[in-house]
């Protein structure tokens, strides 16, 4: 996939999720949120891709240049980090298939690959 970048030379938060949205090329459903609107008051601190396909399900949180997690993005990644946890038991059974990730503009290439090894 080739590296993707704006007038500047720098990745945006919207180029990484466009890159992301590539993966509907290959079968997978992909949801991005926030980046040419606000998000309502219900989804802040949502995650701002959700990949799904071949059985897994990825929420990612893009973070470029020194953008941090807010409170509420870490509060939401802790509850889906958990929720990767209680499913741990069922990894036995079958591969993990559920992932939270922080996406930057150095790794958003290897997870979109990681996304698509079967």
């Amino acid at each position: 996939m080739e590296r993707q970048t704006t007038t500047k030379g720098k990745i945006s938060k919207a180029d990484i999720g466009k890159a992301f949205r590539q993966l509907e090329k290959h079968g997978y459903k992909v949801w991005n949120f926030g980046f040419k609107n606000r998000l309502t008051s219900g989804m802040k601190d949502w995650v701002d891709v959700i990949v799904a396909g071949g059985l897994k399900i990825y929420f990612l949180e893009i973070k470029v240049g020194k953008d941090e997690l807010s409170d509420g993005q870490k509060s939401t990644a802790g509850i889906l980090m958990t929720l990767e946890t209680l499913l741990k038991p069922f990894r036995d059974i079958e591969p993990k298939r559920f992932f939270y990730r922080i996406v930057t503009e150095s790794n958003y290439q290897d997870i979109i690959q990681k996304i698509l090894e079967k």
